[in-house]
């Protein structure tokens, strides 16, 4: 829980829609982001209020660390 910051979520999907050929869906309940490639493949970022932190599977956690390997957003490194 934690690991990708809430200010990272829109740059982090923009990087998978543009460089890493994943497809945008629409978000559901507490989701704050959720994309998909091929069949059954998905990443699925939620929102816990408590302690208002985001949670993802382990690929989501696999693709946040290749988003901070291979961004050109240096600052994404630095978490608040």
């Amino acid at each position: 829980p934690g690991l990708i910051p809430l200010k990272e979520i829109y740059h982090f999907e923009d990087f998978l829609t543009h460089e890493r050929d994943w497809h945008s869906a629409v978000t559901q309940g507490r989701e704050l982001l959720h994309v998909y490639r091929h069949a059954g493949e998905e990443v699925i970022v939620w929102y816990k209020e408590k302690p208002r932190t985001t949670v993802t599977t382990r690929r989501g956690m696999g693709l946040y660390y290749c988003y901070l390997t291979f961004s050109k957003r240096k600052d994404a490194y630095y978490h608040e």
